[in-house]
């Protein structure tokens, strides 16, 4: 009987309970087992793409993003805010994940303010404003006192101003000088200085609002004769006028004045 067993297995089986078993299949089956094993340990929930995309009524795409998620269950998204866009499609939008999906939401462009243009009496008065907060400024950088506003001066400073388009000069058009302006107006202090300008850049009045303080109070630094009247110790009380002529469509050219003067009663000599 042993050597019955012996052949068997010698052969290439097995004799087991009766039965006979061929190795080779029994390995076979091992390996196929082993297989299934494995498989099993590698497999994964299944999942979807979802592209959520944010576009505009022209089809302008503002964004895209992807997200991978689990398949069978429902996804719930909310719109982004855009700068300068309005929402046009539901704020929040929901989807079952049973496929690769698409969600979209729409906007439409905001209209762009309506900018209205200053008038050039709104470009003067603001120009004016800036210049005298401007010397006053300076004076105050090299110890002097500011300067205070003051009605009568300020209507003689803007007719300075309007005169140097007849007469580019310090004597006026009536052949007065131009410190006799603000009596003019009703001024009832002493006027001790002018400084008198002109720009031929035939220029828009945006580009005077934003440059034109600093071409004025540049061009008076820079001359000597115009820089003393701007830190002349005297003058409490200023003006700056402005006056514009009109050389094309929106084309300008600038006159400007400075008018320093103070009350009787707060002169130094």
């Amino acid at each position: 009987m042993k050597k019955m067993v012996s052949l068997l297995v010698g052969m290439g089986f097995l004799c087991l309970g009766g039965a006979v078993v061929d190795a080779e299949d029994l390995s076979k089956n091992r390996n196929q087992n082993r297989a299934v094993q494995s498989t099993s340990q590698v497999t994964k929930p299944k999942t979807y793409q979802l592209v959520i995309l944010s576009k505009t009524t022209t089809g302008q795409v503002l964004e895209k993003r992807t997200e991978t998620l689990a398949a069978n269950q429902k996804i719930t998204r909310s719109a982004k805010a855009f700068a300068n866009y309005t929402l046009k499609s539901p704020n929040t939008q929901s989807i079952m994940m049973s496929q690769n999906q698409t969600m979209i939401f729409v906007y439409q462009k905001k209209a762009s303010p309506v900018v209205q243009k200053k008038t050039p009496v709104q470009v003067q008065n603001e120009l004016a404003t800036q210049v005298l907060t401007q010397i006053s400024q300076y004076r105050k950088s090299r110890g002097l006192n500011t300067l205070r506003t003051q009605p009568a001066l300020q209507r003689a400073a803007t007719q300075r101003a309007n005169e140097l388009f007849t007469k580019f000069s310090h004597t006026r058009p009536n052949g007065r000088s131009g410190l006799s302006a603000p009596t003019d107006y009703g001024y009832k202090g002493i006027t001790f200085v002018e400084n008198l300008g002109y720009t031929y850049y035939g220029q828009s009045l945006e580009w005077y609002r934003v440059n034109g303080a600093q071409k004025i109070m540049q061009g008076w630094k820079n001359s000597p004769g115009h820089n003393k009247n701007l830190l002349n110790r005297q003058p409490t009380e200023g003006a700056v006028g402005i006056s514009f002529k009109q050389v094309g469509p929106d084309r300008y050219d600038m006159t400007f004045s400075y008018l320093g003067g103070l009350q009787k009663n707060e002169y130094k000599k």
